[in-house]
């Protein structure tokens, strides 16, 4: 079951399929349903090996177990841009939950929990429901799955200096799992490995020549020229919405891609610096939740400084996938459920959606 406003929340959601084919033709680079299942387990693997990796610029975490449910009224879930209903259940014996739209705010906890110092974090693997994802399309699917890290931090690291060296240090561990992937598959092209390109909203709000572009075309335009980039600032009304109670909403970003066989931008990862006491307050009193949420368990250890300083990230499983084995669309490597105009249109390009 949903939410009891879900119905209600719908009548104002413009839902959109856009499943894209590109004009020069599509073809998988795997022929074998077999080979691409082992190349997307040999992948995984490879990727959790660098997530756990220590040295050099290795980020050395550590995996926990994921929740595949939360309990309810306790602030623990995502509520991402506001407007999306949780999928919701209830126990006779445990009461009312709901399915995590990501775990942002429950790593935190976690981290607290393990009494893990700065330096330290974890990783895990989430999979989680959206029944409210307005666009159907290659990269959107309404089962989402994703690699969700968190590491403790000093609280004099809350800087753009000390995110940027991060996020390096992450794109490092997908540059070194493409590397690894293709001695095996040299026919893959995967991603472009050029230094990543760091970026304020700020300053490309500012550029005359995007004066008139949306923000998703101005991602398209800036990874087909840099490659790999880094957008910083996004939150509070600029760039796209996210949620007050996670994310310092200067010191967060978007980790983006291009995708030659899309040809556009991908966004593989979002994430970032989490809020202290201070931006907290200042953000749920900007978002207009003050009063809503500051009485939220999770909150009022933010507030009271029970849980560490953080820094997190979600990144897509699926979606690294894509990236990194040249596929089209997103089906062709996870199970969902897609509409009939995306599974005609995969049957007639000969897409095998999953």
């Amino acid at each position: 079951m949903t939410d009891t406003t879900t119905e209600q929340t719908r009548k104002h959601i413009k839902f959109r399929s856009e499943f894209f084919v590109p004009p020069y033709g599509y073809s998988s680079k795997f022929k074998d349903p077999q080979e691409l299942n082992n190349a997307i387990e040999q992948l995984y693997s490879i990727f959790e090996r660098q997530l756990e990796h220590k040295g050099g610029n290795g980020l050395g975490l550590r995996r926990v177990s994921a929740p595949l449910i939360l309990p309810t009224g306790r602030g623990l879930n995502d509520d991402l841009a506001g407007w999306q209903n949780k999928v919701t259940g209830s126990s006779p014996v445990a009461g009312n939950f709901e399915v995590p739209n990501s775990l942002a705010k429950w790593k935190r906890k976690k981290l607290f929990e393990l009494g893990l110092k700065p330096g330290q974090g974890i990783y895990t693997v989430m999979n989680a429901i959206r029944p409210d994802e307005d666009v159907l399309d290659n990269t959107h699917s309404l089962f989402v799955d994703q690699y969700d890290c968190e590491k403790v931090i000093n609280p004099k690291n809350r800087t753009l200096d000390y995110l940027y060296k991060t996020i390096t240090q992450i794109a490092d561990s997908i540059y070194q799992t493409q590397e690894e992937l293709q001695k095996q598959y040299p026919r893959l092209e995967g991603v472009d490995t050029k230094p990543i390109e760091f970026v304020s909203t700020d300053d490309l709000q500012k550029m005359r020549m995007f004066r008139n572009c949306s923000p998703k075309e101005i991602e398209n335009w800036i990874t087909r020229e840099k490659g790999t980039v880094f957008i910083t600032g996004i939150g509070g009304g600029k760039w796209d919405d996210r949620a007050p109670d996670y994310d310092d909403w200067t010191l967060n970003g978007d980790l983006l891609v291009y995708s030659n066989v899309l040809g556009r931008a991908v966004e593989l990862l979002s994430g970032g610096i989490r809020v202290d006491a201070q931006t907290l307050e200042k953000q749920l009193r900007n978002s207009g939740v003050w009063d809503k949420k500051k009485n939220l368990e999770y909150n009022k250890n933010v507030f009271d400084e029970t849980y560490p300083q953080t820094i997190g990230w979600g990144l897509g499983k699926s979606r690294l996938c894509m990236a990194l084995l040249d596929k089209l669309h997103i089906g062709e490597i996870q199970s969902s459920v897609w509409d009939e105009k995306t599974r005609d249109t995969a049957e007639k390009h000969n897409i095998h959606l999953l």
